[in-house]
């Protein structure tokens, strides 16, 4: 199972509002379901448990979390045979979970007072500022949906 915070993919779910999240937790405990078939090898159980989270921003991390905890308070005393099963990854398209810039910037300061050498930026940063620079000249439109996607979504938590 993979859940999107913000974005929709074929085969997830995806993380806006309040029937979202029931949605999930039906998804999830299906899984659980699943995996505790007698008739199951032990890497047919290990296929119904890992559990995708896309997005490494508050949202995505904050449910990755409860999803951990989730497991770890409820789920495996429901399911106790599966617990070694459950595989929980977040994935962010950056090089950091949880990126600020404006704390980022704050630490980076910080360093520089006590002498450290900051790396430039990678080429991921690097790739998708020139990618930013150059949208709103070729597709306008695509731009203002990519902000409102990314930026404004984003700072309202989905």
């Amino acid at each position: 199972m993979a859940v999107f915070v913000g974005k929709t993919q074929p085969f997830t779910s995806i993380l806006l509002e309040i029937e979202d999240a029931q949605k999930i937790r039906r998804v999830v405990i299906d899984c659980f379901e699943k995996a505790v078939l007698l008739s199951l090898t032990d890497e047919e159980r290990r296929t119904n448990l890992p559990f995708v989270v896309v997005g490494g921003g508050p949202t995505g991390v904050e449910f990755a979390a409860e999803l951990h905890d989730h497991f770890q308070e409820d789920l495996v005393n429901l399911y106790p045979s599966v617990k070694d099963f459950v595989k929980i990854t977040a994935i962010q398209s950056g090089d950091h979970i949880l990126n600020t810039s404006a704390s980022l910037e704050k630490d980076l300061e910080w360093f520089k007072e006590q002498v450290y050498t900051i790396p430039e930026p990678s080429s991921p940063g690097r790739t998708y500022s020139e990618y930013l620079v150059e949208l709103p000249q070729k597709d306008p439109q695509a731009f203002i949906c990519h902000f409102y996607n990314i930026y404004v979504a984003y700072s309202a938590g989905g």
